[in-house]
């Protein structure tokens, strides 16, 4: 709404134009959430897990649709310099503009929205099992037997790291001083108990659908529409399924539970599962894919000696103050994406900008990844990685005093059912 507002109305009081912003995205807010309630009452409560990637663009492309129509209402007999935020916030209450937000949303629901859910679960049907009297869908299936220790980084990026099918992982010791050891591509980023089967199956998936966007990227080949939308929801899980991620979602959740005494349990395996429907979220999905596919893309390049390291933190964002902030994705120890702090070209650009970081960016970059981490950060084996101890020792030492050694059984066990 905001980016949309200050390039409709480049000359309007930046100020002025922020605090409509964010009354009228409430009002949008409501009409999404509003039409998702009541797709949800015809009987559509999920999505094919195949069809998410397109249902993320499709709410994105929806969102952005819906910006302009308020928008334009709004200012269509009016100047917007004499608008007043706080008339159209308590505004927002009016039994007038709660009509217009049921009627917008029944439209949207009837006429776009279950009809594209329709669509999906024709085109992804659900699979009936044997004997079954339902048909049974995502979120509803059996529990796969699965594994106790799960991915949080895909062993298909891992091995980008490996030499020989191994990979050295750095960690830094109570006295201060990294350690490293050798230890296979596949069996490095994993914990155990970290989410339900059902999830870490479901996040397969996610890695599966991005398997050929990551290697375009690469390569350095454009990316479809689809390929797109795979690529940002594969980032978009990446970020969001760490060990440190989900210790501090859990914690923010149980503080916001107590501190507005609301009627919730805290207990680990109850906040776990609040944790989960993160995922099955599309407006979660759709907002980082706004704002990610709103940004100019780059991929950074760099002498494979000593390359770029890998955090178990994965992702780093970072913020430039403002609205300013950068994703930075290492994909190999050669090729790093990135994302901002730049705005996209118009028309956006089908393949990142490519730019080759010399020894002192690469070394500031692997400062701030190191310092991310959690408690471990990878790199490729070599003879003589003196320098590159150095410098991750002094990036470790930099980490939040956040506690992030073992999980206490407070947070962290299976979720009980």
């Amino acid at each position: 709404m905001l980016e949309t507002l200050r390039s409709k109305f480049p000359d309007a009081d930046p100020d002025h134009v922020a605090l409509l912003a964010d009354v009228w995205s409430a009002e949008a807010s409501k009409i999404v959430d509003r039409m998702l309630r009541i797709t949800a009452a015809r009987g559509v409560k999920s999505l094919p897990a195949r069809a998410r990637p397109e249902a993320i663009f499709e709410l994105a492309k929806l969102g952005a649709w819906l910006d302009g129509q308020i928008i334009e209402a709004k200012t269509a007999q009016v100047p917007i310099e004499v608008i007043d935020p706080e008339a159209e916030r308590n505004a927002l209450k009016s039994p007038h503009i709660q009509d217009r937000i049921e009627n917008t949303a029944s439209i949207l629901a009837e006429h776009i929205w279950l009809r594209l859910c329709e669509r999906w679960w024709e085109r992804f049907p659900a699979i009936a099992q044997e004997g079954a009297e339902s048909v049974k869908r995502i979120g509803q299936h059996p529990q796969p037997s699965g594994t106790r220790r799960m991915h949080y980084s895909p062993a298909f990026s891992n091995k980008h790291w490996a030499s020989a099918g191994k990979l050295r992982v750095y960690t830094l010791g109570v006295d201060g001083t990294v350690r490293s050891k050798d230890v296979p591509a596949r069996s490095w980023g994993r914990e155990s108990f970290l989410y339900s089967q059902e999830l870490e199956h479901w996040f397969s998936l996610v890695e599966g659908d991005a398997g050929e966007p990551y290697k375009k990227l690469l390569d350095m080949v454009p990316l479809n529409e689809d390929e797109t939308k795979r690529w940002v929801a594969y980032l978009a899980v990446q970020w969001m399924r760490t060990p440190a991620f989900i210790l501090r979602m859990l914690r923010k959740v149980s503080r916001f539970v107590t501190e507005q005494s609301l009627d919730f349990p805290t207990d680990t395996g109850s906040l776990r599962r609040a944790y989960e429907t993160l995922f099955s979220n599309n407006r979660m999905y759709a907002e980082v894919y706004r704002r990610l596919v709103g940004r100019r893309w780059e991929m950074w390049r760099t002498a494979p000696d000593p390359g770029f390291i890998r955090p178990d933190e994965v992702i780093l964002v970072t913020s430039g103050g403002g609205r300013s902030w950068r994703l930075v994705y290492p994909m190999t120890p050669t090729h790093c994406f990135v994302a901002g702090p730049g705005a996209a070209e118009e028309p956006r650009h089908v393949v990142p900008h490519v730019r080759t970081l010399d020894e002192p960016r690469l070394a500031r970059l692997n400062l701030q990844l190191a310092a991310l981490s959690r408690g471990a950060v990878i790199a490729q084996p070599r003879t003589d990685d003196s320098g590159l101890r150095d410098l991750i020792a002094s990036g470790m030492r930099r980490r939040s005093c956040e506690p992030r050694g073992a999980f206490s059984r407070e947070f962290w066990g299976p979720i009980s059912r």
